[in-house]
């Protein structure tokens, strides 16, 4: 996107269990948002809800996100699979039923972006727990190169 003239596409990710939705985003949700906009008492207050809300996210998940490989990951169906790796891969349209290659430096590009969105994300809450280092956290930032 950046390469286009484009911002960087913000992600969401979200994430539940049996008893809990937890959410890791690059910015405030919005009810977050819309304190941060009141004045600066209301401010610190959406920063340490947003601090709160980004520390509860789990850690195994978080490093799944970190770890992502593309090329590895499962759709509901396989069509689907097929059709985004190749599409990643920049295959034509004509050839997206096409075995997918088992290796591509455009699934290298998606996991790197990936990996750093999780890091990006994440970076507060981990420096929190004491845990970049451990997580790779500047690793991953670092490599994106298209950021």
């Amino acid at each position: 996107r950046m390469e286009r003239g484009q911002a960087p596409m913000d992600l969401d990710i979200a994430t539940c269990s049996e008893k809990l939705g937890a959410q890791l985003l690059t910015g405030f949700t919005d009810a977050e948002a819309s304190l941060a906009r009141k004045d600066d008492e209301r401010r610190r207050f959406a920063h340490s809800v947003r601090h709160l809300r980004q520390c509860s996210f789990p850690l195994e998940v978080l490093k799944s996100g970190l770890a992502v490989r593309v090329e590895k990951a499962k759709a509901s169906k396989e069509d689907d699979r097929v059709h985004i790796l190749n599409a990643i891969a920049g295959r034509e349209i004509e050839a997206l039923d096409e075995t997918p290659f088992s290796e591509h430096e455009g699934y290298d590009r998606v996991n790197i972006e990936l990996s750093s969105t999780f890091a990006w994300a994440s970076w507060q809450a981990s420096a929190s727990k004491g845990i970049t280092e451990e997580l790779s956290i500047p690793q991953a930032c670092r490599q994106n190169v298209w950021m």
